[in-house]
C-alpha cells in the first residue's frame, strides 16, 4: 500500500503509542530521585542511558505487539481502542516489525554502557525486560492472551524500572528501592487493565483469558481500584518505616484526586471508545504520582521539612 510520504512521520508517531510512553519514564525518574534522596548526589550519563533503554524497550514492544496481534487476527479496524497501523493498512507487519527490532537494538546500544557498569544485575534486568518485551505478543503462548499482563507490567515497569536505575547510581539493591518500584508499578498495571477491560469481549473471541475476562466486570472493576489506591498505603508504609521519609511524602496526596475520578470513571462507564479516555487519563495519573513521589524525595534529602 502506498502511503503519502507527509503522513509517514503521523503513522509511525501513531504506531508508537505516545501516550503511554510515560510508564517507561517515571520509574527512571522516580528511581533517579531515591538514588538522590539516598546519597545526594547523581552522575548524568546512566539517567540519559536509562531513559534511552527504558523508552526503546516499550517502544519495541509497542510495534511488535501492533504487528503480530494483527496476524493473529485480534485486532481489526473496527476495534474500540485507537486504529492499528498494521491493522488499517497504514503499514505492513513487515516494516512494523523492522521498526520493533531496531527499538530493541538501540535498548541495547544504550544499555551496553550501563551493564558495564553495572555489571551482571543490570545485565540480566535489560535480558529479561527484552525477553518479557518479545513475548508479550510474540511466542505459541504471548503473555498478552494470559492473566499475566498486568504483573508482567508491574515488574519490568514498575519493580525492576525503579530498583534498576537506583542500583546503577548507588550500587545497592534495598528494600525501599522495591517498594518504590511496587508504588510507580501498580498504576503502571492499572493502564493495561483499561486496555485490556475495554477489549475483553474481542480478546474472548480470540481466544484470549487477559486478567480482565478471567475476573469479569465486577473483579476487573475491584482489581483496578486495589492498583491505584494501594500505593497511598505503600507510602504510608514507608512514612513509618525508613528513616529517609518526611513529610513531604505527603505531596502524592495532591494526586489522590485524579486517582478518585479515574476509578469513578472505571466503575461508571460502560464499555466503549469512552475508556480510551480512561487509559489515556490514567497513563497521566502514573506520571503525576511519580513526580510527585520524586519531588518528595528530593526534598526529603534537601531536609525543608524533616519530620
Amino acid at each position: 500500500m502506498a502511503i503519502n510520504s507527509g503522513n509517514i512521520f503521523n503513522i509511525w508517531w501513531q504506531a508508537l503509542r505516545p501516550k503511554t510512553l510515560t510508564l517507561a519514564v517515571t520509574p527512571v525518574l522516580v528511581g533517579n530521585a531515591l538514588a538522590y534522596a539516598k546519597q545526594g548526589w547523581l552522575e548524568g550519563i546512566p539517567i540519559f542511558l536509562t531513559l534511552i533503554a527504558a523508552i526503546s524497550v516499550q517502544v519495541g514492544t509497542n510495534l511488535y505487539n501492533d504487528a503480530a496481534d494483527f496476524e493473529r487476527g485480534v485486532d481489526k479496524p473496527d476495534r474500540l481502542g485507537p486504529n492499528r497501523v498494521v491493522a488499517t493498512g497504514q503499514l505492513s507487519a513487515k516494516i512494523v516489525y523492522r521498526g520493533a527490532h531496531l527499538a530493541f537494538v538501540l535498548a541495547w546500544l544504550a544499555g551496553s554502557y550501563l551493564m558495564w557498569l553495572g555489571g551482571w544485575f543490570i545485565f540480566f534486568i535489560a535480558l529479561f525486560s527484552t525477553l518479557a518485551g518479545y513475548a508479550y505478543t510474540a511466542g505459541p503462548k504471548p503473555i498478552s492472551t494470559t492473566p499475566f499482563g498486568e504483573l508482567t507490567v508491574f515488574l519490568f515497569f514498575g519493580v525492576a524500572a525503579v530498583v534498576g536505575t537506583v542500583y546503577l547510581q548507588t550500587g545497592t539493591v534495598e528494600q525501599l528501592s522495591i517498594i518504590v518500584g511496587a508504588l510507580v508499578g501498580m498504576p503502571a498495571a492499572g493502564v493495561l487493565m483499561v486496555n485490556n477491560y475495554r477489549d475483553s469481549k474481542n480478546d474472548s473471541l480470540a481466544g484470549r483469558r487477559t486478567l480482565a475476562i478471567v475476573a469479569g466486570v465486577t473483579g476487573s472493576k475491584i482489581i483496578f481500584t486495589f492498583l491505584i489506591t494501594t500505593p497511598y498505603l505503600l507510602g504510608v508504609f514507608i512514612y513509618f518505616t525508613d528513616q529517609l521519609s518526611s513529610a513531604w511524602l505527603c505531596l502524592i496526596l495532591l494526586s489522590f484526586y485524579s486517582a478518585f475520578t479515574i476509578i469513578k470513571s472505571f466503575w461508571q462507564t460502560s464499555v466503549s471508545p469512552a475508556f480510551n479516555v480512561i487509559l489515556a487519563n490514567t497513563a497521566k495519573h502514573q506520571m503525576y504520582f511519580g513526580l510527585l513521589l520524586s519531588i518528595s524525595f528530593v526534598l526529603s534529602r534537601l531536609k525543608l521539612l524533616y519530620l
